[in-house]
């Protein structure tokens, strides 16, 4: 009997330093993303998992999902409430229903170019809009490196007065909306995973997107002319649950701050890289392109200069406290 009884201790006593803390396994930490693999979002996402894992000594596991295969944008902002989906990288203005300071960023012309945008966003008056939207579910935790929307249409143009009464799609965002028709463009609602065949078959005659969700999408394909009037400049933003950060362990929370880091500086370069490749695929397939005059583009700003006063969930003080801190460091690039 004591035999049995020091094997049946043995026993128990292995089977508790199998199951210790340092066997434990992994704690997943869920991101989606709109994007797909190989866009820039993705590639830098793998950095940032990469980090994180190594620097923990494989505490989490980061999985990723693309093309949100966890639910729709509106299922991860509500699994973020609850803790259940941890990262969240999505546009500003997609997220205006939940966060409605960040409508601004539909508006047309807010940043002269990209490294201004970036810049401006990156600094203390970016910090100031993540903090204003920040709420006790949802917490956005910074800007993120992106592109410029533009007009993509399945029919050649040469002038922006051809785009009058042109059917293209547009997201569920009023703003959005306006600044369309302040082009002269019908606006059309309609989601993403429809914009193919809307090409294809003439349901709509164009969509106004970045340069590398046109190519990495494939809508390219029933595309015949870019007209580049670089509209409205599209940051992406890394959001989190607010209920899960806060509980991190303040080690941890310090280490996925560098990947967040990390993640930021990789995005920069990785963006870069995609634009590059997509305009080449533009050139390889003979796109029409059309880039619009000074005195065109001069018309299209006017037109949009007073959209906000539309918008009264729009913080007026704040866009134009973006507007001047844009227009200081844009002035400065100059010299």
């Amino acid at each position: 009997m004591n035999k049995l009884f020091r094997i049946s201790c043995l026993c128990l006593l292995a089977a508790l330093i199998g199951t210790s803390p340092a066997q434990a396994a992994p704690i997943p930490v869920k991101i989606t993303t709109h994007a797909t693999t190989s866009m820039a979002i993705c590639r830098s996402l793998e950095t940032m998992k990469k980090y994180v894992e190594e620097k923990t000594n494989g505490k989490y596991r980061i999985d990723i999902y693309d093309q949100f295969k966890l639910g729709t944008m509106e299922s991860a902002y509500q699994g973020m409430q609850f803790g259940m989906v941890h990262f969240l990288v999505e546009g500003p203005s997609n997220l205006s229903n939940f966060m409605p300071i960040f409508s601004m960023f539909d508006l047309g012309y807010i940043f002269p170019d990209a490294d201004t945008a970036d810049e401006v966003l990156s600094g203390p008056v970016g910090k100031k809009i993540l903090a204003a939207a920040a709420n006790k579910a949802v917490t956005p935790l910074t800007f993120v490196r992106y592109s410029n929307r533009n007009i993509y249409l399945n029919k050649p143009v040469h002038s922006l007065a051809d785009l009058k009464g042109m059917k293209v799609r547009a997201s569920s965002s009023p703003v959005h909306i306006a600044v369309l028709k302040a082009m002269g463009l019908n606006p059309t609602p309609m989601p993403g995973s429809e914009v193919y065949t809307g090409l294809q078959q003439g349901v709509i005659d164009g969509v106004d997107v970045d340069i590398t969700y046109l190519v990495k999408g494939r809508w390219d394909e029933v595309c015949k002319s870019v007209v580049f009037t670089q509209h409205t400049y599209l940051p992406q933003i890394i959001y989190t649950s607010t209920r899960w950060w806060n509980k991190l362990p303040e080690a941890d929370r310090a280490i996925f701050q560098e990947a967040l880091d990390l993640y930021v500086q990789e995005q920069r370069k990785n963006v870069l890289e995609d634009e590059a490749e997509c305009m080449q695929t533009i050139k390889d397939k003979n796109l029409s392109v059309y880039t619009p005059t000074p005195d065109e583009l001069a018309t299209l700003k006017k037109n949009m200069s007073e959209l906000y006063k539309e918008f009264p969930k729009i913080d007026v003080n704040l866009l134009n406290e973006l507007k001047a801190e844009a227009a200081r460091v844009a002035a400065t690039k100059k010299q």
